[in-house]
């Protein structure tokens, strides 16, 4: 008695490899192309939290911005600068934030924007 190998021979087909090796390329293309600009906002935020430690109704702007320019050295934060921070004073709070928008070349004429929003508040701290 004859058995049919084609019926009992399991793996993967070459199709099959080449379509999984593509999808674990697309799936890594986006991480390393985003992940980027998630872990710079990462340490941007950092940024914005660390002003919960200084006494920052004591400050002016110009040394709220200071020591933001010196959070984001330390932080390697590269994308923007401290001139770019918005600063509110109200009566009783101060609001330090700042909104932007970060582009990444996907692949091709393709590309990914992520939008970023970091506050700090003083009457929250």
């Amino acid at each position: 008695m004859k058995i049919n190998t084609r019926y009992h021979q399991q793996g993967m087909s070459t199709l099959g490899a080449v379509v999984l090796l593509l999808l674990a390329t697309f799936f890594l293309t986006i991480v390393f192309k985003v992940g980027p600009m998630y872990l710079d906002n990462f340490a941007v935020k950092g940024s914005f939290d660390g002003l919960a430690k200084e006494n920052v109704r004591d400050m002016t702007d110009s040394e709220i911005k200071r020591k933001m320019d010196s959070y984001f050295i330390v932080n390697n934060v590269r994308n923007f600068s401290a001139k770019e921070v918005v600063i509110k004073r109200e009566r009783t709070k101060i609001v330090v934030s700042h909104d932007y928008e970060t582009r990444a070349n996907f692949m091709g004429n393709l590309d990914v924007v992520a939008v970023f929003s970091n506050k700090y508040d003083s009457s929250e701290h």
